[in-house]
Protein backbone atom coordinates (compact mmCIF):
# COMPACT_ATOMS: atom_id res chain seq x y z
CA UNK A 1 0.00 0.00 0.00
CA UNK A 2 1.30 3.77 -0.92
CA UNK A 3 1.72 6.38 1.70
CA UNK A 4 -0.24 8.79 -0.22
CA UNK A 5 0.73 11.72 2.47
CA UNK A 6 4.44 10.54 2.10
CA UNK A 7 4.10 10.40 -1.98
CA UNK A 8 2.22 13.89 -2.00
CA UNK A 9 5.20 15.70 -0.05
CA UNK A 10 7.29 14.23 -2.75
CA UNK A 11 5.33 15.27 -5.82
CA UNK A 12 4.93 18.67 -4.40
CA UNK A 13 8.91 18.90 -3.97
CA UNK A 14 9.08 18.07 -7.79
CA UNK A 15 7.10 20.63 -8.27
CA UNK A 16 9.00 23.28 -6.44
CA UNK A 17 12.13 22.09 -7.51
CA UNK A 18 10.92 22.04 -11.19
CA UNK A 19 9.52 25.62 -10.89
CA UNK A 20 12.61 26.38 -9.49
CA UNK A 21 14.94 24.90 -12.38
CA UNK A 22 16.98 22.55 -9.85
CA UNK A 23 16.35 19.84 -11.99
CA UNK A 24 18.31 17.37 -10.54
CA UNK A 25 16.57 17.31 -6.91
CA UNK A 26 13.61 17.14 -8.92
CA UNK A 27 15.01 13.66 -10.85
CA UNK A 28 16.50 12.47 -7.03
CA UNK A 29 12.67 12.76 -5.90
CA UNK A 30 11.44 10.94 -9.09
CA UNK A 31 13.41 7.92 -7.99
CA UNK A 32 12.23 8.02 -4.89
CA UNK A 33 8.39 8.29 -6.38
CA UNK A 34 8.77 5.58 -8.77
CA UNK A 35 10.18 3.19 -6.12
CA UNK A 36 7.11 3.98 -3.96
CA UNK A 37 4.11 4.05 -6.71
CA UNK A 38 5.25 3.21 -10.19
CA UNK A 39 1.75 3.04 -11.48
CA UNK A 40 0.94 6.36 -10.06
CA UNK A 41 -0.05 8.85 -13.66
CA UNK A 42 1.53 12.10 -11.23
CA UNK A 43 4.86 10.88 -11.08
CA UNK A 44 5.70 10.05 -15.26
CA UNK A 45 3.40 13.29 -15.91
CA UNK A 46 6.54 14.97 -13.25
CA UNK A 47 9.13 12.88 -15.00
CA UNK A 48 8.16 13.99 -18.83
CA UNK A 49 8.15 17.78 -17.41
CA UNK A 50 11.85 16.99 -16.21
CA UNK A 51 12.78 15.51 -19.55
CA UNK A 52 11.06 17.93 -21.50
CA UNK A 53 13.11 20.56 -19.53
CA UNK A 54 16.52 19.28 -19.91
CA UNK A 55 15.52 18.94 -23.90
CA UNK A 56 14.55 14.82 -23.86
CA UNK A 57 12.18 15.53 -25.94
CA UNK A 58 11.21 11.99 -27.27
CA UNK A 59 11.73 10.65 -23.45
CA UNK A 60 9.29 13.11 -22.25
CA UNK A 61 6.67 12.08 -24.45
CA UNK A 62 7.37 8.44 -23.65
CA UNK A 63 6.60 9.56 -20.07
CA UNK A 64 3.39 11.87 -21.11
CA UNK A 65 1.65 9.24 -22.96
CA UNK A 66 1.98 6.85 -20.09
CA UNK A 67 0.94 8.95 -17.83
CA UNK A 68 -2.08 9.48 -19.74
CA UNK A 69 -2.29 5.54 -20.19
CA UNK A 70 -1.85 4.99 -16.32
CA UNK A 71 -5.08 7.96 -15.76
CA UNK A 72 -7.00 6.54 -18.61
CA UNK A 73 -6.64 2.93 -16.27
CA UNK A 74 -7.51 4.98 -13.20
CA UNK A 75 -10.41 6.35 -14.29
CA UNK A 76 -11.95 3.13 -15.54
CA UNK A 77 -11.39 1.00 -12.30
CA UNK A 78 -13.14 3.98 -10.16
CA UNK A 79 -15.93 5.11 -12.69
CA UNK A 80 -19.17 2.29 -12.99
CA UNK A 81 -19.34 0.85 -16.26
CA UNK A 82 -22.58 2.98 -17.24
CA UNK A 83 -20.76 6.31 -16.89
CA UNK A 84 -17.43 5.25 -19.42
CA UNK A 85 -17.54 7.11 -22.60
CA UNK A 86 -17.54 4.30 -25.87
CA UNK A 87 -14.09 3.82 -27.15
CA UNK A 88 -14.60 5.02 -30.62
CA UNK A 89 -15.71 8.87 -29.39
CA UNK A 90 -13.23 10.80 -28.98
CA UNK A 91 -12.67 14.26 -27.51
CA UNK A 92 -15.68 16.78 -29.21
CA UNK A 93 -17.60 13.57 -30.47
CA UNK A 94 -20.61 13.82 -28.03
CA UNK A 95 -23.62 14.72 -28.62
Amino acid sequence: MVDEEALNQILNSIAKNISSGQLKYAELDLVTAKGMALEDPRVWYYDGTVKARNDKYTEALESLAKAMDLNDRRRRRLLPQGLLPLEDEGPGQRD
